[in-house]
């Protein structure tokens, strides 16, 4: 790549702003996925984080030569990248070292072809040395963009198709006090099949947020869980993913099922949750301590979770003791949700 400028600085610094603000937006939207270990608020607040860094630090080192469009596509395609490994990390370990292992191979390569350059006649050897480095680390960290990229955008386009189809306002929120069925009553009365049906889709999925919300106090999560609407198979209504901690609720179901239903399918996927962080507890234990009667349902559920059935078979898939304990907690969460918006 040639050491030629395209924009002006003014022009190359506010094209940087401009388009790296319009590709978070998009990414947030479309792409965005929580990091392991942090929640929804803290991975936005570390994808922003990247953005200005790897903006400002590609900035600095074409701030005199290359202000052209392929400085700024690595400049902003570098920081998304990064983030995409650290969400996608966890279900992908191996393509995404492979991807990683060709960048550094690629970015080491065009830093050893720039250092070993020749020089012009005439020109000092320090000089050259210092160019050559330069030319290095952008040839390299150009060489790595595309690297990543060849790999992520296939991740991007999966994203965008098969993205959820409507994401809440409301936003996700740790266990805490103010999360209860008496704090938020009157949000909860609109789960009365009257004022349900008044209500977008948009609205309904605020509210499940908001159920969401309470049920992980309920349940003493460690953890967010987030909920979203999206295309599930036509016999689904909602399911749990518990890498990323997000329930997900057929959009058809959420606009033509009963308010009840759909609380009920919250409720149980919540329970999912519970059972997953059970599981956690119970590896935790020393092996003389597992064979307690009082870690039975944990010992069941850690054996299911391990060998889940999800096939054809109805009845198999019904009798699971992980399914049958989320359609009791289910029943006794919706029975007093509507006791206690009822005022009994």
């Amino acid at each position: 790549m040639r050491d030629r400028n395209q924009m002006g600085k003014t022009v190359y610094t506010l094209a940087h702003v401009f388009f790296g603000v319009l590709a978070g937006v998009l990414y947030r939207k479309f792409c965005f996925r929580s990091v392991e270990g942090l929640g929804d608020a803290q991975s936005a607040l570390l994808l922003w984080g990247l953005v200005i860094a790897f903006s400002a630090a590609g900035v600095a080192l074409t701030w005199g030569r290359r202000r052209n469009g392929l400085s700024l596509y690595v400049n902003l395609a570098l920081p998304f990248e990064a983030h995409a490994v650290l969400s996608h990390w966890p279900g992908m370990k191996l393509p995404l070292a492979g991807a990683m292992a060709a960048a550094g191979t690629a970015a080491i390569a065009c830093f050893l072809l720039a250092l070993f350059r020749r020089a012009r006649s005439g020109e000092r050897r320090g000089f050259v040395l210092l160019r050559s480095i330069r030319h290095g680390l952008l040839g390299g960290r150009t060489a790595a963009a595309v690297c990543l990229s060849l790999l992520l955008i296939p991740l991007g386009v999966k994203a965008v198709f098969e993205r959820e189809l409507l994401r809440p306002t409301v936003a996700p929120a740790l266990a805490a006090e103010e999360h209860t069925i008496a704090d938020h009553l009157d949000e909860l009365r609109s789960l009365e099949e009257d004022a349900w049906e008044t209500l977008d889709a948009e609205a309904r999925l605020n509210l499940l947020q908001t159920v969401a919300n309470i049920e992980d106090t309920y349940l003493g999560l460690p953890h967010e869980l987030k909920v979203e609407a999206g295309n599930l198979d036509e016999s689904v209504v909602g399911q749990y993913n518990d890498r990323t901690h997000t329930i997900t609720v057929s959009a058809d179901a959420l606009l033509t099922r009963p308010a009840a239903e759909i609380l009920d399918t919250l409720c149980h996927e919540a329970y999912h949750a519970y059972q997953h962080r059970l599981c956690d507890a119970y590896d935790s234990l020393d092996s003389d301590y597992k064979g307690l009667l009082l870690f039975y349902k944990a010992e069941t559920y850690t054996d299911e979770f391990e060998n889940y059935y999800d096939g054809d078979d109805f009845e198999v898939y019904y009798s699971q003791r992980v399914e049958v304990d989320c359609r009791n907690y289910a029943a006794g969460a919706v029975e007093d949700y509507y006791a206690k918006i009822a005022g009994d």
